[in-house]
């Protein structure tokens, strides 16, 4: 499934926020401190999931991501594999557009399940887009 929006913020910004969020997931997940560079360079780590209702080993592979263009996330558990992929388009220096897609074993798809995924990424790409404009302005105050 995919959802594309325009967010009022650059692509370099949308970027990096998008990669701290991996960053610090990957840093949770593995109970380690990971860097900024690792994750550059790709990286895969071993997690838990739920999958039909119980918790299984899965294994995250970050692809290398391409700088302030696309960020690619590859799960496997189970024998079932799943990609998140965040492909980032700059309109102009204040805007961009942004496609968020998710693919792999995923079953045939309902006008609902589809309703549902378009209404929580409308919301969440709302978030990211106040998120990274309140960092700005508290960037700024503190200047």
């Amino acid at each position: 499934m995919e959802y594309k929006g325009i967010l009022k913020v650059n692509a370099h910004d949308l970027y990096e926020t998008l990669l701290e969020s991996v960053r610090l997931d990957a840093g949770e997940k593995t109970g380690r401190e990971i860097d900024k560079r690792t994750v550059e360079k790709g990286m895969r780590y071993k997690t838990q999931r739920q999958y039909k209702g119980k918790m299984v080993d899965a294994y995250v592979d970050i692809k290398s991501p391409v700088k302030d263009k696309r960020i690619e996330i590859d799960y496997s558990a189970q024998g079932m594999n799943y990609a998140m992929i965040y492909d980032i388009v700059s309109i102009d220096e204040r805007n961009c557009e942004l496609t968020y897609n998710e693919n792999g074993d995923l079953e045939s798809v309902s006008a609902l399940q589809r309703f549902v995924f378009n209404s929580k990424n409308k919301k969440r790409f709302k978030e990211i887009e106040k998120y990274i404009i309140n960092n700005k302005k508290e960037k700024k105050n503190e200047a």
